[in-house]
């Protein structure tokens, strides 16, 4: 990202970004990730440019109508996804949320630990019961 900028004459405003989340694939998945998600502020009519070779579509929507989406089966999405989006809901505006991120960046990873629940596989996060114990 940081080289596409600069290969269009443009700079990138760090004091814009708050670190929010970073989330850590399940130690059994075939392909790990250690992924940072960040807040940004944007400031007047700047206009955004998508990165088509990641996105199939792109649209604005506040963090409840994604939800939304998602739980009635319209959007797939994955766990980290999902709750930032939740972390994101009790905000009147993308300015509060942005100002309520930590901004000392004390950011601890969150890795999900897999276990099985009948027949399905589900997600334990830290604080959740029986996580210390799972493997």
């Amino acid at each position: 990202v940081y080289r596409w900028v600069l290969s269009r004459g443009s700079r990138l405003d760090t004091g814009r970004l708050r670190y929010l989340s970073n989330w850590i694939t399940p130690r059994p998945a075939p392909q790990r990730y250690d992924a940072r998600f960040y807040i940004a502020t944007v400031e007047g009519d700047q206009p955004f440019v998508l990165a088509d070779s990641e996105l199939t579509e792109a649209e604005w929507i506040q963090p409840i109508g994604a939800l939304q989406r998602f739980r009635t089966g319209k959007w797939d999405m994955i766990l980290p996804t999902e709750k930032n989006l939740e972390r994101l809901l009790g905000f009147r505006d993308s300015r509060e949320a942005w100002e309520s991120v930590d901004l000392a960046g004390d950011v601890k990873p969150v890795l999900p630990k897999m276990v099985i629940r009948g027949r399905r596989f589900d997600a334990l996060l830290p604080g959740d019961p029986g996580y210390e114990e799972a493997e």
